[in-house]
């Protein structure tokens, strides 16, 4: 496993326990004429990249690696939401749920040998008067480090 993979199979996870709409880097699209309130997952860069073991030499070392991989996933409400009415406390308790299930690592795959997820839920106003409500998910994981080459023209020297 990689980080990118660990990265994937976390996205895929999470499309599964909430409503994403799309994976991108900006906030959800307007609303037009929606009953649900648009979103937008964001896969923030990997942190703390940190290496605590290997074992094997060669092309068969196979590393610890732990990092944290956050995300964010916005729904926006549209002006005509009061502040009191949005549904904060049922997104506080679905992401309740998303941690404790994140507490068995094998949830996400079997060769990740740990997981503390943490998050928080919070709203912000957009400049339209839209408002935001943001899971905040920060995934720690621990998982051996497979020694993979890339073949990519992109990166290489």
């Amino acid at each position: 496993m990689n980080i990118g993979e660990l990265r994937q199979e976390l996205k895929t996870w999470l499309s599964g326990k909430l409503r994403i709409d799309c994976w991108g880097l900006g906030l959800p699209d307007s609303i037009n004429s929606s009953d649900k309130p648009p979103s937008i997952g964001l896969d923030k860069p990997a942190l703390d990249i940190t290496f605590l073991e290997s074992q094997g030499f060669g092309k068969q070392r196979i590393v610890t690696t732990e990092t944290v991989i956050p995300f964010q996933v916005i729904y926006r409400f549209d002006a005509s939401w009061k502040y009191d009415d949005l549904p904060r406390s049922d997104a506080e308790t679905i992401l309740t749920q998303i941690l404790f299930e994140l507490q068995t690592p094998s949830c996400i795959n079997f060769d990740i040998s740990q997981l503390e997820p943490s998050g928080s839920v919070s709203i912000a106003e957009h400049k339209n008067g839209d408002k935001l409500l943001i899971f905040e998910i920060d995934i720690k994981a621990q998982f051996p480090l497979e020694n993979t080459v890339i073949n990519t023209k992109i990166f290489a020297p």
